[in-house]
């Protein structure tokens, strides 16, 4: 054949749609170009189209989009038909010819094709037509609604082909005579036939022998043009194997005309994957990655972990094929984003994903809490220096950023800032770089200690947490873990302001019910997260009123400690006295709530702060009164010291205080008290005589120490600063007070000198240092006494 088809065919060699290899990709106008040449083509010998692409380049949808076309021209040129062969479904059957001339005549008849979708009455009528007259008349032509003129002698004529091609047959003269016959039939109608022949490559290497034998020797029929559909190179290999060699020059013999269809840009196969990707997610949005909102993809874990080597749309297929069989295992359990990209390496750069295997401990980021602390870094710079060692020794520099990409602390020790690679520890993405959750990533399966995604969704979106029965041991566990605040302000962003009424309701009974002893109020970090997360959606104003509103109506214990945090940061953003209180206001655990900067929000926050501040001061019922409980000492001295930035007068502190009273330990209270309202200055400590004399009694402050050091627990409970606590005790030890003094009593003494004026420390420390000698005798008796 030469360059160009000079048989009428409308082909070329130079055929238009090669171009269609430009960079802005088309395929609609592929399928045009294609669709009219075909159309135009009126080949009395027949035709042989090959549409050649790798696997994955999107043959199948072509094809697809071909046939959906020329139903639709049919409407207006009832003498074309279409036939669908799939010759991979009847591998290994031994009769591929036959079953292909078998497809046409069941396409053309009435019987098949789209006729099968008719009412199984109206079919049957028709064939009883049709059987009638093909026994009358030698040849009829009926008009069959949907495929148009059909002549029944055509249809026998293909229905004898597909008996003689059968191997059982043995009559070869048989297939001859029917071959002429059906030829002679073709050449007299003005039918015309397109058939298709799908994913030839995907045959055993003989069967693509015998329809390619079949298309050239016997298929060969007027008005009949084949359509194949193949890779190649896969083709050519099988041909090889029947050829000696000279599969190519047999290929070239058989078709006609060889198209080649061209590969996806790559955007095409980018958006392919990500559409694979948040189908088998589960998302409704097909946005992968979007500047400031929450995202599925890190833009840079896709242009560095998998934009590298996915280049073809066989590629694409192939990772989100493994992609979707590991998170089918994993689910939630895993970031999409690590998972994608850890996938990625595995299938194409298989020896860099051992390599991340075996260097996890130099890998995995540093952990530390919210704020930072001296000493934290200490041992990471030689760890930093080793892993930059090892990444200086890879050659492939898309490996290197790929490593950066997944873990921080890669890029990081390159830069030379690995002190700033650290990750929050209750950050609640699931990522790789995080120790705990690395080895998901390769074994498919959580660590023992770590719990499912799957349990935080329940907790948090669907438990009855108002139940009476509430809460269980398991959820109580759910609640303790370290990342559920953070969870919670994933999963509640933007939900119904009902159900974070009862997530906060049920977190501050868990609060109360989660130990005997309040060590650290999770209610406020959850409060503030939530806060946090919805900053600036449309219904921020609606979650905080929820969520103060929640606190005002629980009554549980952990309800004051989370209204004095929530409290504390609005009256700091709202107002920022910059009094001395709030320069001794612990700010170590609850000083992240971010408050919009909106002036017009300002109403809606003043009315939330005095919401907040009349819960601590409204009096408690006495089913609450029954269970004190000991909090822990961080937690109770930020309490103590909210009081006196958050209330002015003496009169709403002592409110305050007293409100405290029930929910605290009774020796714990008169030291905390008596820490908060003892002033550090430059020459000592300054007593509030007047609020301590109301509110802390000779007899139940030394009653608390002498009970404490007694258990020899007295730091465990008592505040930070241990002096303030022991100035109380100096003044006591200097006033004319009896050992047992009421608080008239103390009134008189507190506007005593002992009182108005400042205790050295160097006093203090005395009381501190007697206090002390005092516990170690008693650990050391308990010691004995256990030996």
């Amino acid at each position: 054949m030469g360059d160009t088809a000079q048989d009428g065919s409308g082909f070329s060699r130079e055929h238009p749609i090669e171009h269609a290899k430009d960079d802005e990709f088309n395929r609609q106008a592929y399928v045009s170009k294609l669709l009219n040449a075909l159309w135009r083509s009126d080949d009395i010998n027949g035709l042989v189209v090959g549409i050649s692409g790798p696997w994955g380049s999107g043959k199948t949808s072509l094809k697809t989009m071909l046939v959906e076309e020329i139903n639709a021209a049919r409407k207006t040129s009832q003498s074309f038909h279409v036939v669908e062969f799939e010759p991979w479904m009847y591998s290994g059957s031994g009769k591929l010819v036959s079953l292909l001339f078998n497809e046409v005549v069941d396409d053309l008849s009435p019987t098949g094709g789209r006729l099968r979708r008719f009412k199984a009455r109206a079919v049957h009528l028709v064939i009883q037509v049709l059987s009638f007259l093909s026994g009358a008349v030698p040849a009829v032509d009926v008009v069959v609604p949907g495929v148009g003129t059909v002549s029944l002698s055509l249809i026998k004529a293909f229905s004898g082909l597909a008996k003689a091609t059968d191997p059982t047959n043995d009559d070869i003269d048989s297939l001859a005579r029917r071959r002429e016959k059906l030829k002679r039939k073709l050449e007299k109608s003005q039918d015309r036939i397109i058939v298709f022949i799908d994913d030839l490559d995907r045959l055993m290497d003989d069967e693509v022998v015998e329809m390619l034998r079949a298309v050239k020797a016997v298929g060969d029929l007027p008005h009949m043009t084949y359509v194949l559909l193949y890779d190649r190179d896969s083709i050519t290999r099988s041909l090889d194997a029947t050829c000696h060699g000279k599969g190519d020059e047999y290929l070239e013999k058989i078709v006609q005309v060889p198209l080649d269809l061209p590969e996806p840009p790559q955007d095409i196969v980018s958006e392919r994957l990500k559409a694979e990707v948040v189908a088998a997610a589960g998302l409704a949005s097909k946005k992968i990655y979007e500047p400031g909102i929450e995202r599925l993809f890190e833009p840079n874990f896709y242009d560095n972990c998998v934009k590298p080597y996915v280049r073809t749309m066989r590629d694409a297929i192939r990772l989100s094929n493994e992609f979707k069989l590991r998170y089918m295992v994993m689910k939630d359990d895993v970031e999409v984003d690590d998972l994608l990209s850890i996938t990625s390496l595995e299938v194409f750069r298989p020896s860099l994903h051992r390599w991340i295997m075996e260097h996890k401990a130099l890998l995995c980021s540093p952990v530390t809490g919210r704020a930072s602390y001296p000493g934290q870094h200490n041992g990471e710079e030689q760890r930093a220096q080793s892993l930059a060692a090892e990444l200086e020794g890879l050659r492939e520099a898309p490996d290197r950023e790929a490593l950066k990409s997944l873990f921080p602390f890669a890029g990081a020790a390159l830069a030379g800032n690995w002190s700033n690679a650290n990750t929050r520890e209750d950050d609640p993405r699931r990522s790789i770089c995080r120790a705990e959750h690395f080895d998901a990533y390769f074994r498919l399966s959580t660590d023992r200690d770590v719990l499912h995604e799957a349990e935080f969704k329940q907790f948090l979106l669907v438990d009855d947490l108002l139940d009476p029965g509430f809460p269980r041991d398991d959820q109580l566990r759910i609640f303790g873990d370290k990342y559920f605040p953070g969870k919670a302000a994933s999963y509640l962003k933007d939900s119904d302001t009902e159900r974070i009424q009862k997530v906060i309701l049920g977190c501050l009974k868990c609060d109360q019910m989660a130990s005997k002893v309040l060590w650290n109020c999770i209610s406020i970090n959850v409060a503030t997260t939530i806060l946090n997360r919805n900053n600036g959606s449309r219904l921020h104003t609606d979650v905080l009123k929820t969520i103060v509103g929640a606190i005002a109506q629980s009554d549980s214990i952990a309800a004051v400690p989370t209204a004095l945090a929530l409290a504390v940061q609005m009256q700091k953003e709202l107002h920022d006295s910059g009094t001395a209180e709030a320069q001794i206001l612990p700010p170590r655990r609850y000083d992240f709530l971010n408050i919009p900067m909106h002036r017009e929000d300002s109403q809606l926050w003043e009315e939330s702060l005095a919401v907040l501040k009349g819960k601590v001061l409204s009096p408690f019922s006495p089913r609450r009164a029954e269970r004190p409980m000991l909090f822990g000492a961080d937690l109770l001295e930020f309490c103590a010291h909210a009081v006196l930035y958050l209330y002015d007068d003496d009169a709403e502190r002592r409110s305050a205080f007293e409100s405290l009273r029930p929910l605290v330990d009774p020796n714990q209270y008169p030291l905390f008290v008596v820490d908060a309202l003892a002033g550090k200055t430059d020459t000592g400590y300054v007593l509030n005589g007047l609020l301590l004399s109301e509110l802390v009694t000779r007899g139940q402050y030394q009653g608390a120490i002498d009970t404490l050091i007694d258990r020899g627990n007295l730091w465990n409970y008592a505040p930070s600063d241990r002096q303030a606590v022991a100035a109380y005790q100096v003044a006591l030890d200097g006033s004319s007070s009896p050992s047992s003094s009421s608080p008239s009593q103390l009134t008189a003494s507190a506007e005593s000198s002992e009182f108005s004026a400042p205790i050295p420390e160097a006093q203090t420390k005395l009381v501190v240092d007697g206090w002390e000698k005092r516990v170690n005798e008693v650990v050391r008796a308990m010691s004995k006494n256990d030996e």
